[in-house]
């Protein structure tokens, strides 16, 4: 929410020059890195010891690169979307979408042929299988689970760049945005003078 009310702010403090839209995105996105870190962490000791999840490393690593990703949209949302309320059911809504698509209430294989692409379209997708992987592979009934969902060839470094890229391209789509935001500030600026 507070990138939303933030908006105002970075507007006015753009079309007086402080500073670039490039600066300020950076700026945020690294200022939420420890945010998404210490969340990761946390999650991991909790759910690794509570639960005895293998291989804790790789389950730290999914749930960060998860994290960042829902977090990239959320900085995507707050500037697509000024009031805050409506930004958090949109995200809402779209995650919502995503769960079905991503594999665990419906596998791939039952989708109708020409929606079989949205499975990989949802980041959720990469992370789950991943996490699922991670957990049930070596385990004696392990191959029947990732056979039962259809996720038996996961390649867990392949999933993690592919949520990694996944990242910088909405962070990519909010550069643009911010950049096109600024061209309009400034022409009003212009304008005005």
């Amino acid at each position: 929410p507070f990138l939303a009310h933030d908006q105002d702010i970075r507007d006015r403090e753009m079309l007086n020059g402080l500073y670039h839209p490039l600066t300020h995105h950076l700026a945020v996105s690294v200022a939420s890195i420890p945010v998404v870190l210490i969340l990761s962490l946390v999650i991991t000791g909790i759910l690794v010891g509570m639960v005895k999840l293998q291989n804790a490393v790789s389950f730290f690593l999914i749930l960060m690169l998860a994290l960042w990703c829902a977090e990239s949209y959320a900085f995507l949302m707050a500037l697509l979307v000024k009031n805050y309320i409506i930004g958090i059911v949109c995200l809402a809504g779209i995650f919502g979408i995503s769960m079905p698509l991503e594999g665990f209430m419906l596998v791939p294989g039952k989708f109708p042929s020409w929606l079989r692409w949205t499975n990989f379209v949802p980041f959720h997708t990469y992370a789950w299988r991943s996490l699922m992987y991670n957990e049930f592979m070596g385990t004696p009934s392990g191959k029947d689970v990732l056979e039962s969902y259809e996720i038996l060839d996961t390649n867990i470094s392949h999933d993690m760049l592919v949520l990694l890229f996944y990242s910088l391209v909405i962070h990519l789509v909010c550069v643009v945005k911010l950049l096109l935001g600024n061209t309009v500030i400034m022409t009003q600026k212009s304008k005005k003078s």
